[in-house]
């Protein structure tokens, strides 16, 4: 049976100081991004055949949005990246319905094509099922961007795709060109397609310590000390994502390539790819008055009204949980501001 797995667990460190998590705001019209992402699974799979992996802070936001979620809503009790929530949530998978297909997929991700979209899902679906393979979705780069990996085709895609060669970390920007020159690098989505026991048996041989806990939490589900054994276990989950911790080093991966106006939205300058531009090329959301000044992202909710003269190619953020000024080309690095913040 076909499954999807939505992860909604993400903190928006590079979209700091807004003041929730990207997922569960409207920032690409009027509805939250999780909810778009619940909704663009219609046809694909059934209500009941969708689950969510988050921090058990996180159920509240997701019930606001979806409803009632019952057991749909599977509680990691810490954040480890989103190697350890697909392991979790695999298992649970496993143990309800042993044949399952799964799609994982960010719940903060932004997608205008939903028809193309879909038809790719479908199509990867199809593929993991009669193939036994792992499937993601490669975007079809429009420019050279720092901010996300890539994915390198094996060979030129036919019709349903093309095997998959590797992954690239983020690149800088003459890297990010000459890659998206090659033809052969894909942006990398985060969405990937395949049984839930292929996984299990990935995460087996790429991260045996991490697959002994999960293996400690499934047997233990449905007992009256489940959760203790889940919080004992899943600390020794090592804290790493799905990319670095199986994908790179499985067999026989697959890639479809799309275009349909993907965005994950991870960065202000990537979020303000929404809005309109004034004559100057700045980019306001807000209140706000610019003067003299070119190229500026400007987002206000909450907070003071901001009022610029005279800079170019800044990134001004006014909420009530801060003020963020930051160049433009630098606005990746904001997860260190937060971090920072963090530290006692």
């Amino acid at each position: 049976m076909r499954h999807a797995l939505i992860l909604a667990g993400g903190r928006s460190t590079r979209l700091w100081p807004l003041a929730r998590p990207k997922q569960f705001l409207p920032l690409a019209g009027d509805q939250s991004l999780l909810g778009a992402t619940w909704d663009r699974l219609d046809g694909l799979v059934t209500l009941d055949q969708r689950w969510i992996v988050g921090g058990s802070a996180h159920r509240r936001a997701c019930e606001a949005i979806l409803g009632q979620l019952g057991s749909r809503f599977i509680a990691e009790p810490e954040g480890r990246n989103t190697a350890p929530a697909i392991g979790l949530g695999c298992v649970h998978l496993n143990a309800i319905d042993p044949d399952a297909v799964v799609a994982i997929l960010p719940a903060d991700h932004h997608v205008t094509e939903v028809d193309v979209f879909q038809r790719c899902l479908r199509l990867a679906f199809e593929r993991a099922e009669n193939e036994d393979c792992i499937v993601t979705l490669g975007i079809r780069p429009s420019h050279g961007a720092t901010g996300y990996g890539y994915l390198r085709l094996a060979e030129a895609p036919g019709p349903e795709g093309a095997a998959l060669s590797g992954f690239v970390e983020k690149p800088d920007a003459d890297k990010a060109q000459t890659m998206v020159a090659w033809g052969d690098h894909l942006w990398n989505a985060g969405i990937f397609v395949a049984r839930v026991a292929r996984l299990l048996a990935e995460f087996e041989t790429q991260m045996p310590e991490t697959f002994a806990a999960l293996e400690s939490v499934a047997e233990h589900l449905g007992q009256p000390d489940a959760e203790q054994v889940l919080r004992a276990c899943y600390s020794r989950c090592e804290a790493t994502s799905i990319d670095y911790g199986v994908m790179e080093g499985a067999s026989g991966l697959w890639c479809i390539p799309t275009s349909c106006g993907w965005s994950d939205l991870g960065s202000w300058t990537g979020l303000a790819e929404l809005w309109p531009l004034d004559g100057q090329n700045n980019a306001i959301n807000g209140d706000a008055q610019l003067q003299q000044s070119r190229g500026n992202v400007v987002y206000v909710a909450g907070g003071p009204p901001v009022a610029v003269r005279g800079v170019d190619d800044l990134v001004i953020v006014s909420t009530a949980e801060g003020v963020l000024v930051i160049p433009k080309d630098r606005c990746e690095e904001v997860r260190h501001l937060v971090a920072a913040r963090q530290d006692p």
